[in-house]
């Protein structure tokens, strides 16, 4: 059955499924997802201003400080950092002493807690490379289909949109559709 697309940020990104914003390295696509993320947060529509809900969002990123880069940035974009949940690690613990563990896409159960926790209609993933694990060639559609059909389904399940960051070849040639790793 036909259904109409709940937008979160209309053509760009939909409530329910997936988003990918592709860029050179340093082309400034942490500023944008964050601009991005500020919006939301304080009851915007990205780049044109106009009032929508206001909505929580949970950023995943391990290249950049969070202290010195992403809550820098995103405050000064006017973001409301009551809003605005970072999601840096997983607990992990063999009964005696907890440590911090990495975060994977493919833990499903994870991302579903920190969204049930946080309420967040938007995700950013900053980069998806970061968060793949080492298990998972980014070049083997038969490794990455399964983490994104997690993703997929985790976006529809909760309305969310889950935007995923990725980095392009430093290949000079060709068409930048064409050069997304992985």
């Amino acid at each position: 059955e036909a259904k109409e697309v709940a937008w979160l940020w209309q053509p760009y990104l939909a409530n329910g499924m997936l988003g990918i914003l592709s860029g050179d390295p340093g082309a400034g696509k942490t500023y944008i997802v964050l601009a991005i993320a500020a919006a939301v947060t304080t009851g915007h529509v990205p780049c044109t201003g106009e009032h929508r809900e206001r909505a929580d969002v949970l950023y995943l990123s391990v290249e950049n400080s969070p202290e010195h880069v992403v809550r820098p940035r995103f405050d000064s974009l006017g973001g409301n950092a009551g809003r605005f949940h970072i999601l840096r690690g997983s607990v992990v613990g063999n009964g005696k002493k907890a440590e911090r563990g990495s975060v994977r896409l493919s833990d499903v159960q994870l991302l579903r807690d920190a969204l049930q926790q946080t309420k967040a209609r938007l995700v950013i993933v900053d980069p998806i490379q970061s968060y793949l694990g080492a298990e998972v060639d980014a070049h083997r559609s038969n490794e990455t289909r399964p983490v994104m059909d997690g993703l997929s389904r985790l976006a529809e399940e909760f309305g969310c949109c889950i935007l995923l960051v990725r980095h392009l070849s430093k290949a000079p040639t060709g068409k930048a559709i064409h050069r997304g790793l992985g």
